[in-house]
This record gives structure tokens, C-alpha cells and sequence, in this order.
């Protein structure tokens, strides 16, 4: 538990060959592409040059926990923790598919996703219910042992659950979070928490989808 401000560096995982693509992937997908392996390694080296990193938690989906795993080596001297809690939406049958596809397959219901309905996309989560899992999860973090040790915390995960935490501590949560575009792949976005006695108080985003070792865009 700690009652002063904790800062979070949330990295987007790097480039798959579905970002490439334009497929949705939701809990499905490859680990990173070449080409995504080259984004991580460079963003590692600048995050090593400009802080120490502590701490590293990861969504356990490949993409992700590879991207941790670039991380950790060239940060040698920082734990990795994987946890489920930080995976991105689940788009259930959606995943590995196009948007022409599911226009073409599915129309009804990315006619109401688009207008702003939170539906759950191919019996999958709403967006809430994504928000309610990792907000609960950086609560759990950032009130745990490795908010007190010294160093940034890093935590791996999507553009779904990035771009939702940062809308929501803007105020833009639930009408106005797409004013947001999705952070890029190999991207790091920056919170402020202040957590007191093991719950979130308030948060200040710091930064959104910076590209500081040279990252991609934010494709699904």
C-alpha cells in the first residue's frame, strides 16, 4: 500500500503481422513481427536511458508478454509479473477478422457498435466491463508491494484498455473516449495514481501514446 502518487508507464505491445493486416484480435493473435520485435527493442533502449524501471506487468496474451520479455532484457534488472487482467477487450468471434468481413457478416451489430452502443463485439466484453477489469487491476497495483519499490512501474498491454484508462481519468468516460485515437504499437502512455489506503483516489495522465524508441500506429 502507499499513500504518494505512484506513476504508471503503460506501453502498448509492439507490431504484430494482424496490426499489419487490419485484423481485430482481441484474446487471439500472434506474438510480434519482425518488424514489432525492432519497435520493442528500440523503445527498451530509450526507456533504459531515460529511467529506471522497477517493476514490469504484463497482459499474458503473446503479443504482449514478448513485448515484456524485450523489455526485461535489456532492463536487467527489472521483474516481470504476467496477469490476465490486462488483456485487451475481448471482440470474441470478431478476432482474425477484417471490418470489411464483419460488415459484410455482421452488419446489424457494428452498425450499433459505431454509433456508440457498448455492445459486446462477437459475444465478447463491453467496453465497461473492460474498464472495470483493469481499473481494478492498476488499483491492485499501485496499492501492492512493487508500488513501493524505487523506479517507474511498467504495465504491458493494449490499445483498448490504454486508450480506456486515459479517457476515463480525462473525463471523456463513456460518450467522448474515441476523441482519443488509439495509442501506437510500441507506444507509452503515463499516469499519475493517487492511491490511498489500498484503493484510487485520483490520477493525472501525463503523457498519451508517445513514441519515444520508435513505435507504430494504432491499428487494431
Amino acid at each position: 500500500m502507499t499513500d504518494s502518487p505512484v506513476r504508471v508507464a503503460f506501453v502498448r505491445h509492439g507490431e504484430t503481422e494482424w496490426n499489419v493486416a487490419g485484423l481485430l484480435q482481441g484474446h487471439a493473435g500472434p506474438g510480434l513481427s519482425a518488424a514489432g520485435i525492432g519497435q520493442v527493442t528500440a523503445l527498451a533502449d530509450a526507456l533504459s536511458a531515460r529511467r529506471q524501471v522497477a517493476t514490469i506487468v504484463s497482459s499474458d496474451l503473446p503479443r504482449a508478454s514478448e513485448t515484456a520479455s524485450i523489455l526485461q532484457y535489456r532492463l536487467a534488472h527489472a521483474s516481470v509479473h504476467l496477469d490476465p487482467a490486462w488483456r485487451e477487450v475481448d471482440v470474441g468471434s470478431w478476432s482474425g477478422r477484417t471490418m470489411a468481413e464483419i460488415a459484410r457478416d455482421d452488419p446489424g451489430t457494428l452498425r450499433a457498435w459505431l454509433s456508440g452502443e457498448d455492445i459486446r463485439r462477437g459475444g465478447g466484453e463491453t467496453r465497461a466491463e473492460t474498464l472495470k477489469r483493469v481499473t481494478g487491476a492498476l488499483a491492485a497495483l499501485v496499492s501492492g508491494p512493487c508500488a513501493g519499490r524505487a523506479g517507474t512501474m511498467v504495465v504491458v498491454s493494449h490499445a483498448g484498455p490504454i486508450r480506456f484508462l486515459a479517457a476515463a481519468f480525462l473525463g471523456l468516460w463513456p460518450n467522448d473516449y474515441r476523441r482519443l485515437k488509439p495509442p501506437g504499437t510500441a507506444s507509452v502512455t503515463e499516469l499519475e495514481i493517487d492511491a490511498r489506503n489500498g484503493a484510487i483516489c485520483s490520477g493525472r495522465l501525463m503523457s498519451y501514446g508517445v513514441q519515444i524508441g520508435g513505435g507504430g500506429d494504432g491499428s487494431p
